[in-house]
């Protein structure tokens, strides 16, 4: 059993004060709570991920390092996001370095309650294979994921859930899913429903705790693994950094990694 590094664990432990104020990215970069408009996140961002992850398939076990940078633009009504990740990733003690899948999203409001304490819309996001796939880096083709989202918040608590939809865009989606969801850096089945929930409870007018769970069930997959994924993490909102943050996450069902830790910020201009 490989395990995540005791230096990469602790150094993810010491960056625990960078708490990120509304997102939740879990074992891929398209899984994350809907944050109200405030004033604080409204206009341009621009952001930096860094994780830690072991893991352990039916081929491969290991760990990998991720460092993502990515940018945002948010109005009330409309947010545009992308983002690039890069991998160090070691597979049975081989280690490869490389460019993870490019990520965009749009995301609508297109409806909201007059005091804007409830907020639904529809998402369309959208892996494009800059990875490399052989290496485990990557899908090796796009992946759209439409998806459905609501949010209410009140002055000191948060939720949010979100349905949507993922499908490989290729006429042979076997090639790099014949054994179950990929890659090993962001594993989906080639067809699959996933649905997300998140909750938050301020503890002072900066800082809340948040609890959450992603999961994803094939559809049509003969190898496909429905999985699931808990969240725990803390958020943080000073001045020009809207998101600061530090998650732990922990696999419930499917195995799509063995322990991930997560350390997020972004700088509003």
């Amino acid at each position: 059993m490989v395990g995540v590094r005791p230096s990469v664990v602790a150094i993810a432990l010491a960056s625990s004060c960078f708490l990120h104020a509304g997102k939740a990215s879990a074992q891929s970069c398209h899984e994350e709570s809907i944050s109200p408009p405030t004033p604080a996140r409204l206009g341009l961002r621009a952001s930096v991920k860094a994780e830690a992850t072991s893991y352990r398939n039916a081929r491969f076990e290991g760990e990998y390092q991720g460092l993502a940078v990515g940018a945002e633009w948010e109005t009330r009504w409309v947010r545009l996001r992308g983002a690039l990740p890069t991998y160090r990733l070691t597979r049975n003690g081989i280690a490869a370095l490389g460019l993870g899948d490019v990520f965009a999203e749009i995301r609508v409001a297109f409806a909201r309650t007059y005091d804007e304490s409830l907020v639904g819309g529809f998402a369309l996001a959208a892996a494009l294979p800059t990875g490399n796939a052989t290496l485990g880096l990557g899908m090796g083709h796009v992946m759209l994921m439409p998806n459905f989202w609501l949010a209410w918040h009140s002055e000191r608590a948060f939720i949010s859930a979100q349905l949507g939809y993922g499908r490989a865009i290729t006429t042979e989606p076997s090639n790099h899913h014949a054994g179950g969801p990929a890659p090993i850096v962001n594993p989906m089945n080639a067809s699959e429903v996933e649905l997300s929930l998140n909750g938050a409870l301020a503890v002072s007018s900066q800082l809340r705790a948040r609890l959450g769970i992603h999961g994803g069930i094939p559809i049509a997959e003969t190898t496909g693994v429905s999985r699931a994924v808990g969240i725990i993490a803390a958020d943080l909102t000073i001045d020009r950094w809207p998101e600061l943050g530090m998650e732990f996450h922990l696999p419930l069902a499917g195995n799509p990694f063995l322990a991930r830790a997560v350390v997020r910020a972004a700088m509003r201009f």
